[in-house]
């Protein structure tokens, strides 16, 4: 537990006990946060809850060798970001786009925003910057009983409201869905499904799962593994919502090209992965515990949009209707009922959807749920194109992804 200072002045404190004990060079990175989260449900009363946190990553060189200690607790006392509109934000989740009525589909719905400062003092003296992320989620009546959870994550800038209605209607589109089309076809995936299959690339590039099961992926550096659609980057640079200047090791993050136009390019390494590669670190090592080990994992991991010369601006919120124009006649994924999950001895890829049937670049009827299964790296050289808007995870930290059209995926 840190102590409750300002944390320009925790920092200075830290970096001076380190220095009087011969420590070469000190990293402090200090964020604080304060999080109001809304909730309401049938009744329409909000409820508000809310907190502070504070994390602090001290890294150490001393000679070649760097150490890292990362401390966590609470706060000091920070102003809440101001409640303006958020009720009514929250609220107007639970109300039907074209009658303005409570929907009696939608569950319960919640908006949370958090509200981060974070200081880091290195050899090039104190940095600090601000940034703020929201999220309005919502849940739904599902097929069998179960809840689809449409969410919208954003960062600085709010969105047009009228996304998350629009997200909400995509799901109760499909709440009464029946049985879908078999065989190999066209896929569209909406950026919620197509985060899954990123969420499984981020493992397969990361150094460590490298060295051990994905071992043949070493000898592909330089080589075309996936469409020409396919760019993915992990950019741990200021700019995004788990930013910073350096890892959890003291190296200075950077914007890595991890594929590029379907080129294998590199890998998220640690400095004991780039050691075993013989290649410099490059700013990926996180610790996603306290007490837990230091390793490679993603800081801002996307698929980036706009591969392929697919949707343009005009193709809607995610570009899906120039998109599934694109599709033809095949099979259109909305939302996830089971999580993906790794079959035939690790090398296929296999996902329970609900979405729709598209007959000659239209929607035909709900379906679902639906089996889709795809190869673990089959996938990739099957990206026709890639929508124009970048999506958030709300539940994969640090991921992003357009809508994506696959040439073909295996449905039934």
């Amino acid at each position: 537990m840190t102590d409750i200072l300002p944390a320009d002045r925790l920092a200075r404190r830290i970096t001076a006990h380190r220095s009087a004990h011969d420590a070469d060079e000190v990293r402090v990175r200090v964020t604080d946060s304060v999080t109001s989260a809304y909730r309401t449900g049938y009744d329409g009363a909000v409820s508000r809850r809310g907190g502070t946190h504070r994390t602090v990553v001290v890294s150490v060189r001393t000679g070649s060798h760097w150490s890292t200690e990362l401390s966590d607790g609470a706060a000091p006392p920070l102003p809440h970001p101001p409640p303006t509109d958020a009720a009514g934000r929250v609220s107007a989740c639970l109300l039907d786009p074209a009658t303005g009525q409570p929907c009696p589909e939608v569950v319960d719905a919640e908006y949370a925003e958090t509200s981060s400062e974070v200081t880091v003092l290195d050899a090039g003296g104190l940095t600090r910057w601000d940034h703020t992320h929201r999220r309005l989620r919502h849940w739904v009546g599902g097929a069998g009983g179960q809840h689809l959870e449409g969410a919208v994550t954003w960062g600085d800038r709010l969105p047009d409201p009228l996304v998350p209605r629009e997200e909400r209607l995509g799901l109760l589109a499909v709440r009464d869905a029946g049985p879908g089309p078999r065989g190999t076809m066209p896929v569209l995936l909406r950026p919620a499904v197509a985060l899954h299959l990123v969420n499984l690339l981020a493992s397969m590039v990361n150094g460590t799962n490298v060295l051990g099961g994905m071992r043949a992926l070493r000898g592909r550096v330089g080589r075309r593994i996936a469409a020409p659609a396919v760019t993915v980057v992990d950019d741990g640079r200021l700019d995004g919502p788990y930013g910073s200047l350096v890892d959890d090791e003291g190296v200075p993050t950077a914007r890595n090209v991890l594929l590029e136009s379907g080129v294998l390019r590199g890998f998220l390494h640690s400095r004991a992965t780039a050691a075993a590669f013989g290649c410099p670190p490059n700013g990926c090592a996180v610790r996603s515990q306290p007490d837990g080990p230091i390793g490679p994992a993603v800081r801002g991991f996307a698929l980036l949009p706009g591969g392929g010369g697919g949707a343009g601006a005009s193709g809607g919120s995610d570009g899906v209707d120039e998109l599934r124009a694109l599709l033809g006649t095949g099979f259109e994924a909305v939302a996830v009922c089971r999580p993906a999950v790794r079959t035939n001895g690790g090398r296929k890829i296999r996902l329970e959807l609900f979405g729709w049937h598209v007959r000659a670049g239209e929607r035909d009827r709900p379906v679902g749920p639906v089996t889709l299964e795809v190869g673990l790296f089959g996938w990739l050289r099957t990206v026709a194109a890639c929508g124009p808007t970048l999506h958030h995870s709300a539940v994969f930290r640090g991921l992003a992804a357009p809508a994506v059209l696959l040439s073909e995926g295996s449905v039934g």
